[in-house]
C-alpha cells in the first residue's frame, strides 16, 4: 500500500507548509473507485453468464442474462470514459491531484520559558528606575522599568490593546531573575 508524503516546508516559499497528502486522497479514492467498479462489472458480467448457461433455452432466462451482461458493460465504459471525458476537457484537472494545499508555517515554540539573569545580574530584588502602570493595564503587579514602560505606551498607541499580566512585584516563581526587578513583565493582547 502507498504511503502517503509527509507535510513539509515548499519548495518555492520556504515560510509555507505544503501538505501533499490531500490531493493524493483524492487520486487514491478516484482510482479505488475505477478499480472497484471494474471488479463488480466483472463480478456482474459474470452473473449474467452463469444465469445464460442455467437458463436451458428459457427465452425469458436468456433476457435476464443479457440484461445483466449490458449492464455491467455499460456501467465499466461510463467509469472508464469518465477520465477520457476529463482528460479530453482538460488536462490539468487530472494534474489538480499532484498540487499541494499550502499553510503558513509556523516554528514551534519553546514549552519552556527562557532563563535570563539579563537586566538582573546581581539578582537583585529592588525595582530601581520603576513606575507605576496605568490603571487597568496590569493584572499582578503594578511596577515596571521606566523604558519598558515607556515602549508598551508606544505599542498601545499603535493599536494594539495588551495588558500585563504579571509585573513587579511578582506573583509566583520565575526562573528568569529580571522578573525580580521590573526589568521584563509577561503580557498578553487584549481582544476587546
Amino acid at each position: 500500500m502507498k504511503r502517503f508524503n509527509d507535510a513539509q516546508k515548499c519548495s518555492d516559499d520556504p515560510s509555507k507548509l505544503c501538505v501533499g497528502w490531500i490531493g493524493e486522497y483524492i487520486a487514491g479514492i478516484y482510482n479505488y473507485a475505477i478499480g472497484v467498479v471494474g471488479i463488480l462489472a466483472t463480478i456482474t458480467m459474470m452473473v449474467g453468464g452463469v444465469i445464460w448457461l442455467t437458463a436451458g433455452g428459457n427465452s425469458s432466462r436468456i433476457g435476464e442474462a443479457q440484461a445483466w451482461i449490458t449492464s455491467s458493460v455499460t456501467g465499466l465504459l461510463i467509469a472508464l470514459t469518465s477520465y477520457m471525458i476529463l482528460y479530453q476537457i482538460n488536462p490539468d484537472i487530472l494534474k489538480v491531484f499532484d498540487r499541494s494545499l499550502r499553510m503558513q508555517f509556523v516554528e514551534k515554540v519553546p514549552d519552556k520559558e527562557p532563563l535570563s539573569t539579563e537586566g538582573n545580574p546581581n539578582n537583585s530584588q529592588d525595582c530601581n528606575n520603576c513606575v507605576t502602570l496605568a490603571s487597568g493595564r496590569y493584572k499582578d503587579g503594578n511596577m515596571i522599568n521606566s523604558d519598558i514602560a515607556a515602549k508598551l505606551n508606544r505599542v498601545n498607541t499603535n493599536g494594539v490593546n495588551w495588558i500585563v499580566s504579571e509585573a513587579y512585584p511578582p506573583a509566583s516563581q520565575h526562573q528568569s531573575k529580571c522578573h525580580y526587578n521590573g526589568m521584563c513583565a509577561d503580557i498578553g493582547i487584549r481582544s476587546d
